[in-house]
């Protein structure tokens, strides 16, 4: 904790923290929503009660199973902690810093703001796509498929909803991550190339 306090501020360690709880409320929708999703598909519970009327123990068996399901989680969750939280102070604040030699490269320079340009231009587009497809008046059959897709049932919605909270976390740290250090990354791989 110590070494995190040292290299990074408290601002940044709260922001890693609020994405590390993000990330954590990520997994929980999910994991709801593929139980959900398994019970509104299969549903188990048509025979279920038969089984807890012949013998209670199964109804404490299940009850104790998701107990430890459940604990089991919270000590994943807290087991990761620290790794999760200081991986994404490294992500988010960590600013790789090339060789002298190597700054000054106008062709580095150029093709990198190009890459970097290139996926926010990318990524801005898919969101309009999106935007402009969602507007009344458009029949867009992928965004009705994807609704369609979404709205099976309460646990696909939530299952949807877990991965599209992914999905944005996932671009905020792309986005943040190759602004920060995209150049570094274009660089090193050019002068991979070109040795």
């Amino acid at each position: 904790m110590s070494e995190i306090n040292m290299e990074y501020s408290q601002k940044q360690g709260n922001v890693a923290r609020a994405f590390y709880l993000v990330l954590v409320g990520g997994w929980l929708v999910t994991i709801t929503g593929v139980i959900w999703t398994f019970i509104d598909f299969f549903n188990p519970f048509e025979n279920l009660t038969a089984y807890f009327e012949a013998n209670p123990g199964y109804l404490f068996v299940a009850i104790f199973a998701i107990f430890l399901f459940l604990f089991f989680l919270m000590i994943f969750f807290v087991g990761f902690y620290r790794k999760g939280r200081k991986s994404l102070l490294k992500i988010l604040y960590t600013k790789k810093e090339l060789e002298e030699k190597y700054k000054d490269s106008l062709g580095i320079k150029i093709t990198a703001g190009g890459v970097i340009a290139s996926i926010m231009g990318l990524l801005i587009s898919i969101l309009i796509v999106f935007i402009l497809e969602a507007l009344p008046g458009t029949e867009s059959t992928l965004l009705i498929m994807i609704l369609s897709l979404m709205l099976t049932s309460t646990g696909t919605l939530i299952l949807s909803i877990g991965l599209l909270i992914f999905l944005i976390v996932g671009i905020i740290l792309l986005c943040v991550y190759s602004i920060r250090n995209g150049f570094y990354l274009i660089a090193k791989a050019i002068y991979k190339l070109s040795a």
